[in-house]
């Protein structure tokens, strides 16, 4: 039996398979990766998961893109930290540069609730992570690009 999953722009799976148990099923996958309560950032990444997820070779996918978003997003404190790796997070922690330690306390203040990513405080805090070698200039335009 083979099964095939296409990824819609709205993030449901529609499974198609020559087993009528299985064809036609729709999923609607959760918002954020369950493995870092991060939002998708890309249909690859939600390939992934799922590749990961089930058995290897088990699903054959079908390529539909997913449209860009138009606005940037907001994400809560513990997403945009859950952002960074271990290794960038330690660099955070050990880093002497006073601008990464003011927009650290930043995120991490009880008051803040939400951090925009389209902000233009925000974008200026990424793009100083990544001029002070906390991230890469690819991953300051990955974390904008969510």
């Amino acid at each position: 039996m083979t099964l095939s999953i296409e990824i819609n722009e709205k993030l449901e799976a529609l499974i198609t398979s020559s087993d009528p148990k299985y064809a036609g099923r729709v999923c609607k996958l959760p918002d954020y990766n369950p493995e870092n309560f991060v939002p998708w950032a890309s249909q690859a990444e939600v390939r992934k998961y799922i590749e990961r997820s089930v058995a290897p070779n088990f699903f054959k996918f079908s390529q539909i893109p997913i449209p860009p978003r138009t606005e940037p997003s907001v994400l809560s404190p513990q997403a945009f930290k859950a952002f960074f790796t271990l290794a960038e997070r330690i660099v955070i922690a050990e880093s002497v540069d006073v601008g990464v330690g003011i927009i650290w306390n930043d995120i991490e203040d009880p008051r803040t609730t939400s951090v925009d990513l389209g902000a233009p405080s925000t974008i200026e805090a990424i793009d100083h992570l990544a001029t002070a070698g906390v991230i890469t200039e690819a991953r300051a335009t990955e974390l904008k690009a969510q």
